[in-house]
């Protein structure tokens, strides 16, 4: 076969990663934190996680368009307790983004938080779901967060338990999600909105210098011990 150089093929390889292979806990680093927000309004955060066995973009929703505030938004404070962040604010910079049409990875004006960004370790839950074309595609659901180091949860943190109890608990708990085998229940099983809205948490927001779709998140100052 005669290889010849194709810079636009040579560049897809540099944007194409491998995701976490299956459920389970890894350790690693976030390296970007992005606002994002759904099709109905709804806010979320965009990570994007890497560790030494892949590589995983997952959102966790945090506010409803209303204002009320989902279960993610908890997951969100469970972070900041892993990352001994008090309160993080939303900046304004140039973000990296996957562009569908054109099939790459490309810089636009967004809003991030520097602050969630750092090492950590994250218990993941990897489901399938029927892409538009009629192919499976694979996403990783962020379920728990930890410390990097210690392996305690935001609980046992402020708890101040000097050993890790949770993660063992926790670890073996999450099975990949597959679909089914048949086309009649596969037609029934889409994606689901977000593996992170499990609830509702208090509805008190603070309100943003970037307007009240950008929330500031801060944790009482009263259950801290950091």
């Amino acid at each position: 076969m005669k290889y010849v150089l194709d810079g636009a093929k040579a560049r897809e390889a540099d944007e194409s990663y491998s995701l976490i292979p299956h459920s389970g806990l890894y350790v690693g680093k976030i390296t970007q934190a992005k606002q994002v927000f759904s099709s109905s309004k709804t806010e979320g955060i965009e990570f994007t996680f890497e560790c030494s066995l892949g590589k995983a973009v997952s959102t966790i929703w945090t506010a409803k368009q209303n204002g009320d505030l989902t279960f993610g938004y908890n997951l969100v404070l469970a972070l900041m307790t892993c990352l001994r962040k008090k309160q993080i604010i939303p900046v304004e910079m140039m973000v990296k983004e996957y562009d569908l049409t054109q099939r790459k990875t490309i810089e636009k004006q967004g809003i991030v938080y520097p602050d969630l960004c750092g090492d950590v370790a994250i218990i993941f839950q990897i489901e399938e779901y029927l892409k538009r074309n009629g192919d499976i595609g694979k996403q990783a659901n962020i379920k728990h967060f930890f410390d990097a180091e210690s392996l305690l949860s935001a609980s046992e943190i402020l708890d101040q338990i000097v050993e890790p109890i949770k993660v063992h608990q926790l670890k073996e708990r999450y099975k990949d999600v597959l679909l089914p085998l048949t086309q009649e229940q596969t037609n029934a099983v889409a994606p689901s909105y977000a593996s992170t809205q499990g609830g509702y948490g208090h509805n008190t927001q603070t309100q943003s210098k970037y307007g009240d779709n950008a929330v500031d998140i801060v944790i009482d100052d009263d259950e801290i011990p950091f």
